[in-house]
């Protein structure tokens, strides 16, 4: 189901590299999660989908839904980890859903949960 949506890691790696010192002047970022050895990677991805995303286009702009949905996706893992070093944050939680609620384009739930499936997989599996 998610085949076609997620951007592969190698491609948002490529982004954080070529975007590097300027995340941590986008406001209202928190730049100590940006290192952290935990969750700074998923962070990092979840920032340039938000603030930069025109950079992890490939050869055609990406559509909303697919930017909304790698949004998600490392945003979730970014909470999950963040969650196993600092315990429960009901702040995340909340902006995890207004990114949801907020959307511009239509929210597929199917999708959601197969996105939210997909982080605890990869989490589980290393």
């Amino acid at each position: 189901m998610l085949d076609g949506i997620l951007l592969a890691d190698s491609t948002l790696s490529e982004c954080v590299d070529a975007i590097g010192p300027r995340l941590s002047s986008v406001d209202g970022l928190v730049a100590s999660d940006l290192d952290n050895e935990c969750y700074g990677s998923a962070y990092s991805r979840y920032v340039v989908l938000t603030h930069f995303p025109d950079l992890c286009q490939v050869t055609v702009p990406l559509p909303e839904h697919v930017v909304l949905c790698n949004r998600y996706y490392w945003f979730v893992r970014f909470m999950r980890l963040h969650r196993s070093e600092h315990g429960p944050d009901a702040g995340l939680e909340q902006q995890a859903f207004q990114m949801l609620e907020g959307s511009m384009t239509e929210v597929d739930w199917q999708v959601i949960e197969a996105i939210e499936n997909r982080v605890d997989s990869d989490l589980n599996s290393t």
